[in-house]
Formats: structure tokens, C-alpha cells, sequence
């Protein structure tokens, strides 16, 4: 538009000098109603104004089971997929399956509806461990069940040592030596399910802890440490947790989850890598990983 300067999409108007649209998202995708293509139009696309980064997703998902894609004109999600869906996250379809960001509202709806009755905190508990079990299987990680020592953390007024969800090994290639070393639980991975903002001091620093027990293992000592978050997709990483582990030479990725239709099943997105001084966005699904089974019971 040459009076206001803004781009002229199907649904909305996008003000490319701010990187935002000037009305609310019909869809409710992100935390910011006018957030714009997920904050990273390098990678996601939004042809209406209307569905990003996770139209994106179904997109490549069409290409791959169905042979064509799912995003058709005005955002709805066709092609040759059996069923047709229109909108995003509160869809309804009448054939098919369709992806909706899994909040940790949804997640304890979820557990209802299979059938767990207990009041909390066992109810709380049965869920987390659940929602644990399939996120550390979506990566490949075996719980963990050793303590790391986090004397920084007590200092803080939390606890002496810091337990997370589960590790793995990382392998780095020595130029010198000409061979893989490896480094025992330098790899740490953290499952949340909560609506709120991952900070430092969450539960009493424990996010402090994970990040100086990554510090302090061999990995860590050598500057190959890696921290991954798992996360409901109401989670949000705190910028100072990020900034926190640049400074201590820590590569920190986020993956986020999404339900697999209206049943028990959830998929999710790539890890991405976080850096500081960038925008933060949920990451959203752009490859295919396929649909694990919450199973509330073990």
C-alpha cells in the first residue's frame, strides 16, 4: 500500500519495517497475536497472512505421505489428504488427522480422557511422567538417574545436587588424534510441561543446575556441552537462560510438541538451536517424525 507502507496479504496486513502484522492472528499460532511467519521468515512461510511454521509442516507432511500438499488457498489444508481442515489448532476434521499445539492444559485434558481420576499431586505426577517418558523416547534418550553435584545452585538457596530427565553421550571428532572422542552425559535433556516462562531460578534454580551440571562434566570442561529442552507448547524459554548458557560455552536446542489429531498421540518439532540476541519463537514441526503414544499407565 503506497499510503502506509504494509504488504497486502488475504487475511491481513503485514508491516514489513516492524516484521509484524497490524491485526491479531485469526489462528492463535504464537504467543504474539501479530507475530509474523514465527519470527523466522528465512525458514517459514505464510502465503495468506493466516497459517505459518506449522503450515509449513503439513505442507512437507503432504509431500511425504500423500504425494501432494496439505496447504491449499485460504490456509485450508486439502490436497490429497482424506478429510479437509480448516484453521489450526482448534481444527476440526472430518476424515484424517491434523497437528494442534499440545499445551499442558491439553495435556492434563488428555490424561482425563484416558481415564485417569486421581487428585493431585499423584494426578500431576502420573501426567509428568508420561509426558516424560514418550519426549525422552521421541529423542532417543534413556532416563537418567544420576545426581550432578550444582554447588552454585545451593548457593542460590536451591539444592546441593541437580537430577535432569536424561542424557546422552556426545561424540566429538579429534583432528589431532584422528578419532571420535567421547564424553559421558554431556549431553543433558530437560522435559516441562507447564504454562510458563522457563527461568534461571524455576523451581528453586533448577534450570540454573541443569546448565552448571552441563558446565561441569567432561563435555562441559572442553566446551562441547549440550543442553536440549523438551517442551508443552506453552513453554517459553526465558532470554537470560540463554544468554546464561552462551556465556558458559553450552549449546542450547528446544523442541517443542504438538497433538497428533484428537487422540492420544504427539509429535515433535526439530530441535533448534538458541542464540542470544535473536528473536525467540516456539520452534514448529518441519520434518516428519512420526506420532508416540502418551501411555498414562505404565
Amino acid at each position: 500500500d503506497p499510503g502506509t507502507g504494509w504488504n497486502s496479504f488475504e487475511l491481513r496486513e503485514y508491516d514489513s519495517r516492524i516484521g509484524r502484522f497490524t491485526t491479531v492472528d485469526p489462528y492463535g499460532q504464537f504467543w504474539s497475536p501479530y507475530m509474523a511467519m514465527g519470527n523466522d521468515p528465512v525458514n517459514n512461510v505464510d502465503p495468506t497472512g493466516g497459517i505459518s511454521g506449522v503450515g509449513q509442516f503439513l505442507h512437507n507432511l503432504g509431500s511425504k505421505i500423500f504425494g501432494g500438499s496439505l496447504i491449499g488457498p485460504g490456509g485450508f489444508i486439502m490436497g490429497n489428504a482424506p478429510g479437509i481442515l480448516s484453521g489450526l489448532g482448534n481444527a476440526t476434521a472430518t476424515a484424517g488427522k491434523f497437528l494442534s499445539p499440545l499445551t499442558s492444559s491439553a495435556l492434563r485434558q488428555m490424561a482425563r480422557d484416558a481415564g485417569v481420576t486421581e487428585s493431585r499431586p499423584n494426578f500431576d505426577r502420573i501426567v509428568g511422567d508420561a509426558f516424560e517418558r514418550v519426549s525422552l523416547d521421541a529423542f532417543g534418550v534413556t532416563k537418567n538417574n544420576q545426581r550432578f553435584s550444582t554447588p552454585e545452585r545451593a548457593s542460590r538457596g536451591g539444592r546441593f545436587t541437580t537430577e535432569p530427565d536424561g542424557t546422552k553421550m556426545v561424540r566429538v571428532f579429534d583432528s589431532r588424534a584422528g578419532r571420535s572422542r567421547e564424553y559421558i552425559g554431556g549431553s543433558i535433556y530437560e522435559v516441562k510441561a507447564r504454562k510458563n516462562i522457563i527461568r534461571l531460578s524455576t523451581d528453586r534454580y533448577q534450570t540454573l543446575g541443569i546448565l552448571e551440571a552441563a558446565q561441569r562434566s567432561s563435555a562441559g570442561r572442553v566446551g562441547k556441552a549440550v543442553v536440549t529442552f523438551l517442551t508443552t507448547s506453552n513453554t517459553v524459554i526465558s532470554p537470560n537462560v540463554i544468554k546464561e548458557a552462551y556465556r558458559r560455552n553450552i549449546s542450547l536446542y528446544w523442541a517443542v510438541a504438538f497433538r497428533w489429531g484428537n487422540t492420544n498421540r504427539i509429535v515433535f518439532s526439530p530441535a533448534v538451536k538458541l542464540n542470544p540476541g535473536k528473536f525467540i519463537s516456539p520452534p514448529t514441526p518441519s520434518v516428519f517424525n512420526y506420532p508416540r503414544k502418551l501411555n498414562f499407565r505404565r
